[in-house]
């Protein structure tokens, strides 16, 4: 075999299309046209020349300028900035600057928050080392992993992070720890075996991924696949490409504005043609419908989202929570299905050993997490200590010299369930030594270890329950072995049902007398005629906060779904513990990864609807339960951590990574979950839709205030009076007078009551029916009242007073009305119980500038107005008020009549 046959045989186009788990180890190094002794410099050289370099291409940084030019994108900042130019063109410097300074302060916001975000996620490529060892002409040599190419042999060897997918050709103890890939904290023994049957992507233990690590051990593999061509190519590739789809806010903003946009042009061509009609001047009408015009943008929404969703941002980042990007808050607060992995995230990832049984005794054991504090009720006989010294002894966790736990949850149980028993784990690791391992693998679901002991050679065996009872032929029975008969055999497999329904975990505990020198051994005959001891259970007990969230979020409207590699008994008894289903619930809301798998793409959005279970599922079947979820149009947050959860949380409408999980889930991710809560999730669903509901309070204000201003010049535009309010007037209520009570409503206190409502919909509009009555009723109230107050006051007094009248007392009513807007259901007095300081702040400023503008010599010619006297303050802040006492009144009619 030759190497100069590679440029017919590595073809990158067709290697991909390989099963190489399926390959034997002559048919993989014919394919890849390679050998034992590895490619020779030149035809490495080639090689690379055809496929590259080994990189991924990850999502590119947002770049600062392209980051700012992003802020722009958004047609309301768009039509401020037109207007911002247009009143500069016609002579209104100051109404212009001001209009730039609106947008420069939305941009600014924007732009910091998610630079502040972007900056805080990590770059893919830290997974993959600089260099890696390979064998070329027969010799190893260090290469950069840039430089690795299909054909290369590894050479694996422990603390090895492996360059590219390879298939392993031989293997001394290997074990890989692919929790970069698959999320999972365990390793995974390696073989050089070939794999007949069709297997998914984590079983495939004759193969080596990129980005994973050595172990354990050390053996060689044949590199067939680098860069993108990876598994970790693909999900990073695929996670780069993915677009980033518009929030529901960023697409209802974008519908307002665009219909802002075309009744601003309607009605500034309609006031032009009216006042032309009525012989006024060109000029004067085209001031005057470009102050309309302006009048009728609400200048402070762009910057009023942008403040309230960086108030949120600010208020996760305390319950420990970062969001990438601004619109994702809102998101949050539309959410209707929350899909969570359990350990870790609904659970501490801290298992605790409860009960065990042993000689046909149950013994119940006191203490939680990984703390030595509790202990074994009832003395222990020898049996049950020789249980616990197999648990302790099949195991790999240790402690640092800070006393911190290394190792699998599970062992790490094991080891405090020895240290309650009060054994000197230390001595009996010494006495019985370990001199080999066979690795747990998800086929033999078993893990096995040959240790040394007085009485020679012992091999110790923990696992899933129905392995181990399987695989044993004898059982001990008060400190004798006995023969394992049927009757009994079914017996403990009916205990360990139980035990898994309460819920734990439950580990099967056995051994066998090898009666053998240690060159021996015969590793394929350890688990088998072994002696069964007994069962370990065990439980990962809840997260603080997680049974109060799950009830949140069923009084919320959201579905709650927990994907877990538990068994279903298992998986059902873990839901029923922590309130995601009842205590009395059935199997009717679980569904399996099998299942999942066998379901049609048409009916499965119908099947997922009903579902609050997926138990033995896997990470790689995420991105099927988010497609099946939105294609029945729900809004979706998935949880997740390693590499191949990273398509999915892209996918998801809201992607949410765990702290502890890998830097390529927390880039691909919308949120970071430093804490790994689920409880946070819920929390961030509060602060989204506090953030919406704060919105909605500004287009009342904002929306109710420009409806007044345009009711009220097109009243008095159609009647025998002049115009009711100056074009420069208008400008001053809507960029001057109304921005800052507005932008005080942004930061208000979130209602805790929104939790007991169902989340909104997609394609609810902010701007929706019972918006516009709530606008339509202020307008005409106050629109109504002040033409009345200027054709009482222009019969009284001069123009010039009876437009400070108006223009003073529409401010007075904007200022009265923000109050109003806090709430469209509760009356104004019981919120002031959370008042917000920022709003009286902001009113109390807005009023003095007020003052300036009247009683100022130079503020009187430029905006038209005239001092006011006591009693004219004292008509306007009575005539003002009335807004309270009216929408009071609607208030208290839609909380009687649910209206």
């Amino acid at each position: 075999m030759k190497n100069s046959s590679s440029k017919e045989n590595v073809n990158p186009e067709t290697t991909d299309r390989i099963k190489w788990y399926k390959k034997s180890i002559e048919d993989t190094l014919l394919l890849l046209s390679s050998e034992p002794s590895g490619l020779g410099a030149q035809e490495a050289s080639d090689r690379l020349k055809t496929h590259g370099f080994n990189t991924v291409v990850s999502r590119k940084k947002y770049a600062v300028l392209k980051l700012l030019v992003n802020q722009f994108q958004n047609l309301l900042i768009m039509i401020l900035l037109v207007a911002g130019i247009v009143s500069v063109l016609v002579g209104a410097v100051s109404d212009g600057i001001i209009i730039f300074a609106i947008v420069a302060l939305n941009i600014s916001i924007g732009f910091f928050q998610e630079y502040k975000a972007e900056r805080a996620v990590s770059a893919l490529r830290k997974f993959v080392s600089k260099s890696t060892v390979v064998l070329r002409d027969g010799v190893t040599q260090e290469i950069a992993v840039e430089s690795v190419v299909p054909g290369d042999i590894l050479a694996l060897q422990e603390g090895m992070r492996i360059p590219a997918d390879a298939r392993v050709i031989s293997s001394a103890n290997l074990s890989i720890d692919e929790s970069v890939l698959t999320g999972e904290s365990y390793t995974k023994p390696k073989h050089a075996e070939t794999i007949g049957a069709e297997v998914p992507v984590f079983e495939m233990d004759n193969i080596v991924f990129t980005g994973t690590a050595v172990v354990s051990g050390h053996g060689r593999a044949v590199v067939f696949a680098t860069g993108t061509g990876t598994e970790f190519g693909k999900i990073s590739h695929v996670t780069a490409t993915r677009d980033e789809e518009l929030s529901p806010l960023q697409k209802e903003l974008n519908l307002t504005a665009k219909r802002v946009a075309i009744f601003v042009f309607a009605l500034s061509i309609f006031v032009f043609i009216i006042g032309v009609l009525a012989k006024e001047s060109y000029y004067n009408m085209f001031m005057y419908s470009i102050s309309i015009a302006v009048a009728a943008v609400p200048e402070g929404l762009p910057a009023t989202v942008t403040i309230a969703l960086a108030i949120g941002v600010q208020r996760l980042i305390k319950k420990k929570a970062i969001v990438k990007r601004l619109s994702s808050i809102e998101t949050l607060g539309c959410t209707e299905v929350i899909c969570t992995d359990k350990t870790g995230t609904l659970t501490q990832n801290q298992m605790t050993v409860k009960e065990f049984y042993a000689n046909g005794r149950m013994a119940a054991v006191s203490g939680e997490g990984y703390s030595p504090r509790g202990e074994i009720l009832g003395d222990l006989t020898s049996t049950e200590m020789q249980l616990i010294n197999i648990g302790l002894l099949c195991n790999n966790s240790t402690q640092d010299k800070k006393g911190e736990f290394i190792g699998d949850p599970s062992d790490i149980a094991l080891y405090i369930l020895a240290e309650k028993a009060n054994v000197s784990i230390p001595l009996a690791r010494k006495t019985y030594h370990k001199v080999l391992e066979k690795p747990f693998d998800t086929n033999r679901k078993m893990m096995t270890v040959v240790c040394t002991s007085p009485e020679g050679l012992v091999s110790l065996t923990k696992g899933a329950p129905p392995s181990v009872v399987g695989s044993c032929t004898h059982i001990v029975l008060d400190g004798k072995k006995r023969q394992l008969a049927e009757d009994l055999r079914h017996q403990l497999l009916a205990i360990n049902t139980r035990m898994a329904e309460k819920p734990l975990r439950v580990l099967g505990c056995a051994y066998k007398d090898l009666h053998c020198a240690e060159s021996d051994i015969r590793i394929d005959d350890l688990e088998s005629d072994m002696t069964f001891v007994g069962f370990v259970g065990m439980t990962d007990p809840p997260r603080e906060g997680v049974l109060d969230a799950i009830a949140h979020c069923k009084t919320a409207g959201i579905t709650a779904v927990m994907i877990t590699g538990d068994q279903p008994h298992t998986a059902l008894a873990i839901a029923r513990n922590i309130g995601l289903v009842e205590k009395n619930a059935g199997y009717e809301g679980l569904m399996t990864g099998v299942e999942l798998d066998r379901i049609d793409e048409n009916d499965l959005p119908m099947k997922l609807a009903c579902t609050r279970i997926i138990a033995q599922a896997t990470p790689f079947q995420k991105d099927r339960i988010i497609s099946g979820l939105q294609k029945s149009g729900k809004v979706l947050a998935m949880t997740g951590d390693g590499v191949n959860d990273a398509p999915a949380l892209k996918k998801a409408d809201i992607g949410v990574a765990m702290g502890s999980g890998t830097d390529v889930a927390k880039e691909a991710a919308d949120m970071i979950l430093l804490d790994d809560n689920f409880a946070t999730i819920v929390e961030a669903v509060l602060f989204g839709r506090g953030v919406y509901e704060n919105i909605k309070k500004f287009i009342l204000y904002a929306f109710s205030g420009i409806s007044t201003e345009l009711l009220v010049v097109l009243g008095s535009m159609f009647s025998p009076l002049p115009v009711a309010i100056t074009a420069v007037q208008i400008l001053w209520i809507d960029l001057g007078m109304e921005v800052l009570p507005a932008l005080a409503l942004s930061a208000d206190r979130i209602d805790t009551s929104i939790m007991r409502r169902p989340p909104r919909k997609k394609t609810e509009h902010i701007l929706n029916k019972a918006m516009f009555f709530n606008i339509a009723q202020v307008a005409l109230w106050q629109s109504v009242i002040l033409l009345g107050l200027f054709w009482w006051a222009f019969r009284e007094s001069s123009l010039e007073k009876a437009r400070t009248f108006v223009f003073t007392t529409l401010i007075m009513f904007q200022m009265f009305n923000a109050f109003n807007c806090r709430s469209s259901t509760e009356s104004v007095f019981s919120s002031l119980l959370g008042i917000n300081r920022y709003l009286i702040a902001a009113v109390m400023f807005s009023v003095f500038l007020q003052l300036c503008i009247i009683y100022l010599p130079f503020a009187n010619r430029l905006f038209d107005t005239v001092p006011l006297n006591l009693k004219d303050w004292l008509i306007i802040l009575v005539i003002s008020f009335t807004v309270v006492p009216f929408m009071e009144l609607i208030k208290f009619i839609k909380r009687r009549y649910a209206v």
